[in-house]
């Protein structure tokens, strides 16, 4: 099955390729290459008709590299060499995967800077709120509020519109790997809020909010 897969990506059956990756996987768990390449696939797939309509979410792809490499240790060093996976580079997920140690400071900003969390999403509507943290600055140099971060806080109206309000906040990574976002720039009003990344690369709050790093992106 993997290898019939493998034939019809070559020969750019992608659809196809899925197909037979997939039984591969349901045939036999523990095959690590069936995992990475159906992962791939996925990620050709995503880059050209978007996450829905192949299923190419980046949960799925995530789980089935985290399988691979697993199963397959030296599947990582693949991971950021190969164009067919670029969809998933900037999620912390991902960079996780790749090396970035959550428990240390400099792993934390290598996870994190560029990449984009979500509050958990409220059924068809999607997220409140989506955070990007921006800037690119090496991790040695970061202070609190030297880099920026991009609000978008998205309010549904009565009439079912979607307004989306951007803000411009700013963050940074504390010495013992906390994550620090500044709502409102430095603004007076809101607190800085404080959060750990975890391995799975969400963020979490000491009040147990969460910005998910994987998006819930067919699910509506």
């Amino acid at each position: 099955l993997n290898v019939a897969g493998m034939r019809c990506y070559r020969s750019d059956r992608l659809e196809a390729a899925v197909d037979l990756f997939a039984a591969a996987v349901d045939r036999e768990p523990t095959h690590a290459l069936a995992h990475y390449n159906l992962a791939a696939t996925l990620g050709v797939l995503r880059g050209r008709s978007g996450p829905c309509p192949h299923d190419a979410t980046v949960d799925r792809m995530m789980t089935h590299l985290e399988a691979a490499v697993q199963l397959d240790e030296g599947r990582r060093a693949r991971l950021s060499e190969d164009p067919d996976l670029s969809p998933l580079h900037d999620f912390a997920r991902f960079r996780i995967l790749e090396g970035a140690d959550p428990a240390t400071r400099r792993g934390v900003v290598m996870a994190v800077q560029g990449a984009t969390f979500s509050a958990p999403p409220r059924g068809a509507f999607g997220p409140p709120l989506v955070v990007t943290l921006q800037g690119q600055a090496p991790h040695e140099e970061l202070e609190h509020g030297a880099l920026p971060a991009r609000l978008e806080h998205r309010v549904f109206t009565d009439d079912g519109d979607l307004r989306v309000d951007e803000r411009s906040g700013g963050w940074a990574v504390e010495a013992g790997g906390a994550v620090l976002l500044d709502p409102d720039g430095g603004a007076p009003g809101e607190e800085v809020l404080r959060y750990r990344l975890t391995p799975e690369g969400d963020l979490v709050g000491a009040d147990g909010s969460r910005l998910l790093g994987t998006p819930d992106e067919c699910s509506a």
